[in-house]
């Protein structure tokens, strides 16, 4: 399942998702500047933490043109 995240915090502003959800894993893009206190979180959540790429094909792609891609599908 993918969700987004919310404004309410700028670093942990999934937080909500986490507590609902119980993931298994964590996923955020190359680009996200607070992946480091997010790898933090994950670790003692005791979930996986992955990073993505967000190069496809050799187009850098925003973070709203993949939320819009999949809207759209």
């Amino acid at each position: 399942m993918v969700v987004s995240s919310s404004v309410i915090d700028p670093i942990f502003n999934f937080k909500t998702h986490i507590d609902v959800l119980k993931p298994d894993i964590l996923a955020v893009t190359e680009d996200d500047k607070n992946a480091h206190a997010k790898q933090v979180f994950c670790y003692e959540k005791h979930f996986e933490f992955v990073v993505l790429s967000k190069d496809f094909s050799g187009t850098p792609l925003s973070t709203t043109s993949i939320i819009s891609h999949i809207r759209n599908h």
